[in-house]
């Protein structure tokens, strides 16, 4: 079996689990009201550190109907291979996707740890501003730090609501960026008729 069919397995397996969770959690409720979440970062499985949110990714809105109702019953999902290696990040599902929400389901298949990172970014993706160490400065960007990700690590990280938008993923290890480990990819509202 290969790596990418084992992770592609190992992520169905835990995204089922994901689902079975979130179905006992709703079953529980709550009596008092709810107010929505902040947009989060949020790591499904990983043996890193929790990520930070370094500054709020703008919010989508929800899919409407004509007569103004909300018509999304969830986010619509986008799952990607990533695999990170010294000089490269590859998103292996390509870097086009028509989704609310995004998981990255990533591998270190290198021998260095990788601090991965999210930026909303309409220009050249290797035009990010660094600083002196060569790492990415995000002050003033849109931007989620998902985590960092040892040697032969697995991890998701899922990136939720999404909106649409050009973004670049990257290392933010000093140096690591211009070493080439960022990947471009564009998120687009998904169709009207789609669904969870």
């Amino acid at each position: 079996m290969s790596l990418s069919s084992l992770l592609r397995c190992r992520s169905v397996l835990t995204l089922a689990a994901i689902a079975v969770l979130t179905l006992v959690i709703l079953a529980c409720g709550s009596t008092e009201a709810e107010t929505p979440a902040p947009q989060t970062a949020t790591p499904v499985q990983t043996t890193s550190p929790e990520p930070t949110l370094a500054d709020p990714t703008p919010t989508i809105e929800p899919r409407r109907t004509p007569d103004g109702s909300d018509s999304s019953p969830g986010l619509i999902a986008a799952i990607t291979d990533l695999v990170i290696t010294e000089g490269s990040i590859v998103l292996e599902a390509g870097v086009d996707y028509d989704a609310e929400e995004i998981y990255f389901d990533s591998f270190n298949d290198g021998e260095e740890l990788h601090q991965l990172t999210v930026v909303g970014w309409d220009g050249d993706p290797a035009g990010l501003p660094v600083d002196s160490s060569g790492q990415v400065v995000t002050t003033g960007l849109t931007a989620v730090e998902l985590g960092t990700i040892g040697h032969s690590d697995y991890a998701i990280y899922e990136v939720e609501p999404i909106a649409p938008g050009n973004y670049v993923i990257f290392c933010n290890i000093p140096g690591h960026y211009g070493d080439g480990e960022y990947a471009p990819f564009t998120i687009h509202a998904p169709p009207p008729d789609a669904t969870p």
